[in-house]
């Protein structure tokens, strides 16, 4: 009784200590809540990790699903000072801790608890537990900063006691175990992975990918779609799932897999291989792996700061392929926390990628969503990839409010580039070569050239766009098969362009020119782009100045920058 009433005494005063002055909202630098590998006797344990400065104490909040998971203990991973753990309330944990006396406030990056869970005897499929909450006291003024980060680690959980035993050491090291399949739900299959010398392996069989796809949804696009899903594994470095080589043999693109692994998720077409990469292999690897920076030279360090590199490789039978199809789209996707600065100017953060020589190449199709708190980009080769963030500006658009953001967001995503360093010049005609430029990447057009047209000299930098718009046919030239990339693009010609390109990508639907009525400049309009224009004006990409098209008019490196910037974020 003395000591239940102390502890109320000890909470009562650590929460008036720690919470006596108003809540302002932040977002931490970098905040983590990892679980570790299920343990044979079914506990599993949660670390919650931040970035914080200044911190002289602070409240943590947890919850978890009470039907699957027993709550067992908690501890403040901080060595001095006084904690409470409040226990289990209904689905929700509860820490609080405070430093002591005149301690300094404690800055950087800190493990700031573990949860310890164990999973119940009837429990399967998964479960998720979430960070709910962070309170943060400074220790200079006593200001609470408090956030909500939500962040969710889900458990992937053994169908039956009997299989919560972890992976025995009789597995052959270089060789992919047969996985733990714990859990199955229509098209979605979930696995446990087995460590071996820092990777964490798991493989699906054939059978077992047949039946996926059978259960498979289709999306928009008619593509039949079926996930895998690999549980985290402590101490685990790379990911690496095996697959048979049946899945990509005479693929056509109808299939895709989406792989979600604790560093990141990557959805393949089944046309990812061709028939000459794969040869006699048997099996294909997929290997996600997290990247020591130290590989890298200083300027690379430098540029990439303390953001995670992510590399990406596939194996046949074990042996490396130097993946690259322009043929078709990987697409990936991995969690990031954005840093303050960032967070000021989100459109800005960016992909970027390390290539052979040590070079850092902007990736336009890497964006952060704010709503998910991840990274997505499409790609077609691997290689180290990391998160970029370049603030750039040109001196000269000023009395261009109506343009300034557009250009600036697509200059720093790698889309487009100014005159010079400082000069964007804005009225200046934008070139039909450079349209066709700025088209492929903002759509991330891409293709095997075969051919070009023929006035494009072949060391030209706009020569692999144009020659991707002729083979996907979205630019046919003149009738000497002409492009003239140095003449100003007008403006009809310009949409044209785009109309044809966004319906090649399934973004854009035909229309009926009688769209086209309400502009009195309708009849300049040649007849080839009538429906191309319309399909733009109807979905809200081209509006006019509200009478008039201007369609025979040159296009400005300003309004060419806006409507592609347009595109991009829709």
């Amino acid at each position: 009784m003395k000591f239940k009433k102390l502890r109320s005494i000890c909470m009562a005063l650590l929460l008036t200590l720690i919470f006596s002055h108003d809540i302002h909202v932040f977002a931490t630098e970098e905040m983590t809540f990892n679980a570790s590998h299920i343990e044979s006797d079914g506990s599993v344990t949660l670390t919650a990790t931040a970035e914080v400065i200044d911190m002289y104490g602070f409240e943590i909040k947890a919850s978890f699903d009470a039907t699957k998971l027993e709550y067992l203990s908690g501890k403040v991973e901080i060595a001095d000072g006084f904690t409470v753990d409040q226990g289990a309330t209904g689905n929700e944990v509860i820490f609080a801790y405070s430093r002591t006396g005149q301690n300094p406030g404690l800055t950087g990056k800190i493990k700031l608890a573990t949860f310890k869970f164990k999973v119940k005897s009837n429990a399967t499929g998964s479960t998720a537990v979430t960070w709910t909450s962070l309170t943060v006291v400074k220790a200079e003024t006593s200001t609470k900063i408090k956030s909500t980060p939500n962040i969710t680690t889900t458990l992937m959980l053994n169908e039956g006691s009997s299989q919560n035993q972890p992976p025995g050491n009789s597995t052959t090291p270089g060789t992919t175990p047969s996985s733990s399949e714990f859990s199955t739900d229509k098209e979605t299959v979930n696995l446990a992975p087995t460590l071996i010398n820092g990777v964490a392996k798991f493989e699906i069989k054939e059978s077992a990918l047949i039946d996926m796809f059978k259960k498979g949804k289709t999306n928009e696009h008619g593509v039949i779609q079926a996930e895998i899903n690999a549980a985290y594994v402590s101490s685990a470095n790379s990911y690496e799932l095996s697959m048979p080589s049946s899945l990509f043999q005479l693929g056509q693109g109808k299939k895709q897999l989406i792989i979600q692994t604790p560093l990141a998720a990557i959805t393949i077409p089944d046309n990812m291989l061709k028939s000459q990469d794969i040869g006699n292999a048997a099996q294909v690897e997929l290997v996600v792996s997290a990247v020591d920076h130290t590989v890298f030279n200083e300027s690379v360090q430098k540029e990439i700061g303390n953001r995670p590199v992510i590399e990406f490789n596939i194996l046949l039978d074990g042996k490396r392929l130097n993946w690259k199809n322009n043929e078709v789209v990987v697409n990936i996707a991995f969690k990031y926390s954005p840093t303050r600065d960032e967070m000021k100017n989100p459109e800005h953060i960016a992909i970027w990628y390390v290539d052979g020589e040590g070079k850092i190449i902007k990736i336009p199709s890497g964006k952060y969503d704010l709503a998910t708190g991840m990274m997505t980009f499409n790609t077609t080769h691997f290689s180290y990839y990391t998160v970029g963030y370049e603030r750039i500006s040109f001196e000269d658009l000023v009395g261009y409010s109506w343009a300034r953001q557009q250009i600036e967001v697509m200059a720093s995503k790698g889309i487009i580039e100014g005159i010079s360093d400082s000069r964007f010049e804005p009225d200046g005609s934008i070139s039909r070569g450079d349209f066709i430029l700025l088209l492929t990447k903002t759509l991330g057009l891409t293709a095997d050239v075969k051919s070009n047209f023929n006035d494009i000299p072949t060391n030209a930098y706009y020569a692999e766009a144009a020659g991707v718009a002729k083979t996907i046919g979205i630019a046919e030239g003149d009738d000497m098969g002409a492009l003239q990339p140095d003449q100003p693009i007008i403006r009809q010609d310009l949409m044209t362009l785009l109309s044809r390109a966004l319906i090649l990508k399934g973004q854009l639907s035909s229309a009926l020119d009688s769209d086209l009525s309400k502009f009195d400049d309708m009849k300049e309009i040649t007849p080839y782009a009538l429906n191309a224009i319309a399909d733009l004006v109807k979905s809200g990409i081209v509006q006019g100045d509200g009478t008039h098209l201007n369609p025979r008019a040159e296009t400005t490196r300003a309004e060419a920058a806006v409507l592609l910037y347009r595109v991009y974020t829709n």
